[in-house]
């Protein structure tokens, strides 16, 4: 399994916690210095009231997601976990073969429900592997998640690139029609700090994909 951590440019703060050798630096896409008429501004979907610096977060954190399901279709790359640089682990990682090789695995993030203004919703897992009922839960953030081969990255960012209009990442992928699935106790957690995209933030994730107070 190869390891991908997204990072900013400047952010060797983070950085500096994965100093194992199997986490590879993956560069962020920075949004901040977008030209106004770029079209990802007007693409991306946000509340008319939403910071414009948090709006432009969010177009780049999509855009390193998809840069990185990009390169694997491009090289044919299988077997890849992306996180984001504030995983914290908290556990060993399963085996590729505990795994499902037909969508999606979870390694952290928080349950939610459906309707997105509902908020939060505690799930009782199994240990192990949980297939995603969409009709019962969302998982939100996009902290840590594998892709078990280079076609199901394919479908992902084509169903994303041919939206004509975009929202945050962790929405945009319920809607990606191949299977999801959670993988329970979390294995990476949320470190609590502060948020590169929102202002303020005060709950992060936790082992139980619950959004807790630190």
């Amino acid at each position: 399994m190869k390891i991908f951590v997204i990072n900013m440019e400047g952010a060797t703060d983070r950085w500096s916690h994965y100093k194992d050798k199997k986490y590879n630096r993956w560069l962020a896409t920075d949004a901040r210095d977008m030209h106004p008429e770029d079209h990802k501004i007007k693409r991306m979907v946000s509340y008319h009231n939403i910071n414009p610096n948090e709006h432009r977060g969010k177009i780049g954190c999509l855009t390193s997601h998809l840069n990185i399901w990009r390169y694997m279709v491009s090289n044919k790359i299988n077997d890849i976990l992306i996180l984001e640089d504030d995983a914290n682990p908290v556990r060993d990682l399963p085996g590729s073969g505990e795994l499902p090789d037909d969508g999606v695995t979870y390694f952290g993030g928080i349950t939610w429900h459906p309707k997105i203004t509902d908020g939060q919703k505690k799930v009782n897992f199994n240990s192990g592997i949980n297939k995603i009922n969409f009709n019962d839960y969302r998982v939100l953030m996009t902290m840590s998640y594998y892709i078990p081969r280079w076609e199901i990255a394919k479908e992902m960012l084509d169903y994303i690139e041919s939206r004509p209009r975009w929202r945050a990442i962790d929405i945009l992928m319920k809607e990606i029609p191949i299977p999801f699935y959670v993988w329970a106790p979390a294995v990476y957690v949320e470190r609590p700090v502060q948020s590169q995209i929102r202002g303020k933030k005060n709950k992060f994730s936790n082992e139980d994909y619950e959004w807790v107070k630190k």
